[in-house]
């Protein structure tokens, strides 16, 4: 077995932590707190044994004992080393084998020897054993560090466990997004806007707005109907991704009129394509994150959101309205097994407050959690509008340590001010990898998750009027073959970055037409720019 069920996880994350923190809470004499994580311990193994019953995951319970011990002793073993003045070590019905973990050695000999057993197991793989070791490890030491007061040590802890937790479940997300499908954009599938001047129709209002109610109506429904089809899921996980993003526009949600949101000449409600989307995921083995991108009045004023607006701002931006779809879209969801994230906002305006962002994004997340969307199961993404914005929300304590199971999302974008600092290609390069580092290690440093949520193969330079003319210059002046062995060289130095994070999906799948190949996964990569995922990863 390379990964976890998610039912079986989801027990095995519970086993974990409620040892680490009976240990912990018993040496640092809370009692009561310490009896609480002994029942949650007891009903975690429970439902775990259960599982095996139904050969759901088909493991023995030998590889139960095997972690649930690495999970005691770790626990113990933090806890004496924390506390080493303090006296236990029985876990009453929970020591598995009765055995000596009165010492902070003792129970660090019994981690090693339940580790190695499950290394040597044949029923999970080398790799996944790793995993659960760490698991269980960085679980206790979260607890230990916690009750002794070293809450940015903890802070640590937690995110490295989470992180443990999504790699044991096959979680860490390299996929793609499925761009200019639910959403318009000219920059992806300039084919659907019938050859209409840009200055004229930039965006999918524009070009809805210029066809007549039945013009547009199938029109659009036919590019939604032909745009992603299974072969392309297919093609997707054949590539070896494991994952796909879907943007979607407000006016694809059922009843958004009443929350005094309309539509206008956009088309509407296209539920069903997610629906089927996800089916296909499901199938297939893909997960799936969703993105509301294009919120009533716009989070931006690009034609990224549905709609170009030069007198946008952001007070256009219908905040209540947009909670309000969030928790109709989560309600409709909360049980689909393939959806493993919701991000509640795409492409927020670097315009926006950020004191306006954070109390969006906590309503949202009390939507999405309210609905059903439950830890563990699904989790909540919050974009930062720009990579040099991280450390303003979390200046502002966010996000707050109450809100679990939440990824940070990250761009690669560069704003104006970026352009006038970087003048050569090898620039270029260092940005984009040392820039998403150091974003990354921000988050984690405060103990929370982050992943670059939008990444491609492009120069930004060589495109519209923020165009560097040295690097322009420069570009022209190198071979073709020079050029293609750049774009490997950014691909890789991206990737090696973002795997400090949680994830990362190329933008995008496709490109119609096809001229634009790098911001095409499948384009990218048949030049061989984008190194594919081994089929193991997925």
């Amino acid at each position: 077995m390379q990964h976890l069920p998610p039912d079986f996880g989801r027990e095995v994350r519970e086993i974990a932590w409620s040892a680490a923190w009976h240990a912990a809470n018993k040496l640092s004499n809370n009692a009561p707190e310490a009896s609480k994580c002994t029942a949650g311990l007891d009903a975690a193994v429970a439902a775990a044994q259960a599982l095996l019953v139904q050969r759901e995951p088909p493991l023995s319970t030998q590889t139960l004992d095997d972690i649930r011990g690495m999970a005691v002793s770790a626990g113990w073993h933090t806890a004496h080393t924390r506390f080493p003045s303090a006296s236990g070590g029985v876990m009453c019905g929970l020591d598995c084998t009765v055995a000596d973990m009165t010492s902070a050695e003792a129970a660090k000999a019994q981690f090693d020897s339940h580790a190695a057993f499950l290394a040597c197991s044949r029923e999970i793989s080398p790799k996944l054993a790793t995993h659960l070791k760490w698991l269980c490890w960085n679980a206790a030491w979260c607890a230990a560090n916690a009750r002794k007061g070293y809450q940015a040590a903890a802070a640590k802890d937690k995110a490295r466990f989470e992180r443990r937790l999504r790699m044991s479940m096959g979680r860490l997300l390299r996929g793609v997004t499925l761009g200019g499908w639910l959403v318009l954009e000219r920059t992806l599938c300039a084919a659907a806007f019938l050859g209409l001047r840009e200055q004229d129709v930039p965006d999918e209002y524009s070009l809805c707005l210029k066809l007549s109610e039945k013009e547009r109506a199938k029109h659009v429904t036919d590019w939604r109907e032909t745009w992603v089809t299974r072969s392309d899921m297919e093609e997707i996980r054949s590539a070896g991704f494991n994952s796909v993003r879907i943007p979607f526009g407000f006016w694809i949600v059922e009843g958004i009129e009443q929350y005094g949101v309309e539509r206008g000449p956009l088309v509407g409600p296209g539920m069903e394509y997610i629906d089927r989307c996800l089916a296909w995921a499901q199938e297939l083995g893909l997960f799936v994150v969703l993105e509301l991108r294009g919120a009533p009045g716009g989070e931006n004023s690009d034609a990224s959101c549905g709609r170009f607006n030069e007198s946008w701002n952001p007070s256009s931006w219908n905040v209540e309205a947009t909670v309000q779809i969030v928790r109709a879209v989560a309600d409709k969801y909360r049980n689909a097994r393939a959806v493993v994230g919701f991000s509640v906002l795409g492409l927020p305006s670097a315009e926006i407050p950020v004191q306006t962002l954070v109390k969006y994004y906590s309503d949202a997340y009390n939507a999405v959690r309210g609905a059903g969307m439950v830890p563990q199961a699904v989790t909540v993404h919050f974009a930062v509008p720009h990579r040099r914005r991280v450390q303003d929300f979390l200046a502002l304590g966010f996000p707050p340590r109450d809100m679990q199971d939440i990824t940070l999302d990250l761009t690669r974008t560069l704003l104006p001010d970026d352009y006038r600092q970087i003048s050569t290609l090898a620039q270029v390069k260092r940005d984009a990898q040392e820039g998403a580092a150091a974003a990354l290690a921000e988050i984690q440093n405060y103990g929370r998750e982050g992943m670059v949520a939008y990444w491609n193969c492009e120069v930004p330079e060589l495109h519209g009027s923020g165009g560097n003319t040295r690097i322009m210059g420069d570009w022209a002046a190198m071979a073709e073959r020079h050029q293609h062995s750049f774009l490997a060289e950014l691909c890789a130095a991206q990737l090696e970055a973002y795997k400090a994070g949680s994830g990362s999906f190329f933008w995008a799948w496709k490109t119609d037409p096809p001229t634009r190949p790098s911001s095409s996964a499948r384009g990218a990569a048949a030049r061989g720019w984008l190194p594919l995922p081994p089929p193991s990863s997925s």
